[in-house]
Order: C-alpha cells, then structure tokens, then sequence
C-alpha cells in the first residue's frame, strides 16, 4: 500500500513538472541570429570597441569602478556576460577601472584618539600615532599626516599626532621660597 501511494506520489509530481516546465514556463527560444558577446576584461575601452563592432555590437555605457589590481582605463566587468548571446546592434556595458580606491582624509584634529583611530579604520585607513607635550588634554589628536582633505589610496597609513598632555610644571626650589619669606619678614620689620 505504502509502495503504491509513493509511486502515486512520485507520478504526480513528474506530471507537475512537465506540465510546469513545457506549457506554463517553457524555455525561451534561442535566437536564431545569436551573437556570442565576446571576453572584454582586461583590455582598454578602444580595444573593446574594435572587437564589438564586426560582430555587429555596440559598446554601451563605460562605468568607472576602483580596482585594487587593475590599473585605470582597464575593463574589469561587463553586461551581458562572455559567450551570452545577442542580437544584431545591441549594446555591451562596461566597467572601466578607475585605479585603487582612494579616500578624502577626514579632520579628526581635536578628536580623542580612540575615536579618531575608529573613524579612520572604518574609512579602510591604518593610523600610527606619535605623543608630544600639548596644553590640550591627554589624548588629543593635534593634527594629522597627511593633511587633511588630501585623497589617499587605500590602503594607506594617516599619522596622528597626539597630546601627550601638559608639559610638567617645575617644582618650586625650597630655598628661594625661604628667602622670599625672609625678605618679605625684614620688609615688614
């Protein structure tokens, strides 16, 4: 009994599938004068040109995207992919590279350092740090190097220079305090 209702089973969804996959969904025809879209990564935006118009394709749109291993004017992507087929005068999209991602260096004069430190990682920036003797309190970012506003690649490495805080008062001398009382005693005599 159980073997039966299986086979039932098993029967039903085959019918299902066929039925699914030839008269409601069935695959789109392939087209008669298909055009394969030929490999354009890796050669510049003239070159891929000269390969797309004897077959009958157009370049369309160039878009500019960082890329840390190509050098700019390089294709690192396209729409539609390698060996998908297209129709005479249609139009290949390319991504063009733009040479490794670069950063505006943020201000974060005056920032403690630890959010300084955070707010440049997040940016994919590494920071040093160098301590002098600053009136501004322990931990102060004083200034920055690079600048900033400066477009870095990242990665990079930002210096912060940070308040080590204010320089050490000197102690005051105990001889000359007692000589000051002194004179000031002989002054009121």
């Amino acid at each position: 009994m159980v073997l039966i209702g299986a086979g039932v089973l098993v029967a039903t969804f085959g019918i299902g599938y066929v039925v699914a996959t030839r008269i409601l969904f069935p695959p789109l025809p392939e087209p008669e004068n298909g055009i394969a879209v030929p490999d354009l990564r890796g050669v510049i935006v003239a070159e891929a040109s000269a390969r797309l118009e004897p077959l009958g394709l157009r370049r369309g749109d160039q878009i500019p995207i960082a890329h840390p291993n190509q050098p700019p004017g390089i294709i690192v992507a396209q729409s539609p992919l390698p060996g998908q087929q297209l129709r005479q005068g249609d139009v290949v999209t390319v991504a063009v590279s733009s040479g490794m991602p670069r950063v505006q260096i943020p201000n974060v004069v005056g920032f403690d350092v630890e959010r300084a430190t955070a707010v440049l990682t997040q940016m994919g920036l590494e920071t040093d740090q160098r301590s002098e003797l600053n009136e501004r309190p322990l931990g102060t970012v004083l200034r920055i190097i690079p600048e900033p506003g400066q477009r870095q690649p990242v990665p990079s490495r930002v210096l912060l220079i940070v308040s080590a805080g204010p320089p050490p008062t000197p102690a005051p001398d105990a001889n000359a305090d007692s000589t000051t009382r002194a004179d000031t005693l002989i002054l009121r005599l």
